[in-house]
């Protein structure tokens, strides 16, 4: 029984051009709906900007910052939400 070496070393790079895809277009949804978000004056641009990073940094493969990012975002901007409505 012999090993036998791989006879293409770009199997090893063919999912980066579909990842890659994947994370532009998720980059490309989140931009479209934060821009809508703030001409309807729901979120400033400030937040906005701050909120497309944190996807941004998830969508690229950096979940251990996006993650965090967008789930503590998303906890601050419901608790503010809650605490003005009252």
């Amino acid at each position: 029984m012999a090993l036998e070496a791989p006879t293409s070393s770009s199997s090893f790079f063919s999912p980066w051009p579909e990842r890659l895809r994947h994370s532009a277009i998720i980059l490309l949804v989140a931009a479209i709906a934060l821009a809508v978000l703030v001409m309807f004056d729901e979120l400033s641009p400030l937040r906005a900007s701050a909120v497309f990073v944190c996807i941004a940094a998830a969508a690229l493969g950096q979940v251990e910052i996006g993650i965090p990012c967008v789930v503590g975002g998303a906890l601050s901007s419901a608790t503010l939400r809650y605490f003005s409505s009252q």
